[in-house]
C-alpha cells in the first residue's frame, strides 16, 4: 500500500488549492459550514453500549456547477473493562454538476473525484 502522502494525493491537495484560488472569479461563491453531533447505543446482543457521533462538513461553491467539499468525522463508544474508544475519518473531493447547482431542490447531476482517510487500530 502507497503511503498516504504518496504522489497521487499531492496532485489532489494541488488541484484542490488551484480551483480554491484560481475558480471562477467573477460567479458569486457562497461557502456552508456546520456542526453535527448526536448519540445513541449500539446493541450487540445482549448488551448495550452507549456510542456517540460528530461530523464538521464544508462545502465552497467555486463556480455555478463546480464546488469543494470535505468533512472531519469522530464515532465513539462506552467499550466494557476497557473504557472509550473511537474512530476518526477526514474525507474531501471535487465536484463538478452537470447542470448549474439548483435552489428549487431538484435534481442535479454531478462528477465527483476525492480522497479519503479513516485510519483503523
Amino acid at each position: 500500500m502507497a503511503p498516504f502522502g504518496g504522489i497521487m494525493f499531492r496532485l489532489l491537495i494541488a488541484a484542490l488549492f488551484s480551483a480554491a484560488v484560481c475558480g471562477g472569479r467573477s460567479q458569486r461563491r457562497t461557502m456552508k459550514i456546520s456542526l453535527c453531533v448526536g448519540g445513541g447505543s449500539v446493541i450487540d446482543g445482549d448488551e448495550s453500549r452507549g456510542a456517540g457521533g460528530s461530523t464538521l462538513p464544508y462545502t465552497r461553491y467555486l463556480t455555478e456547477r463546480c464546488a469543494v467539499e470535505g468533512s472531519l468525522e469522530f464515532f465513539s463508544m462506552n467499550i466494557r473493562n476497557f473504557g472509550r474508544d473511537g474512530i476518526s475519518g477526514v474525507q474531501g473531493s471535487v465536484l463538478y454538476h452537470l447542470r448549474p447547482a439548483a435552489t428549487d431542490r431538484r435534481f442535479v447531476p454531478y462528477l465527483t473525484a476525492g480522497f479519503g482517510n479513516t485510519p483503523m487500530d
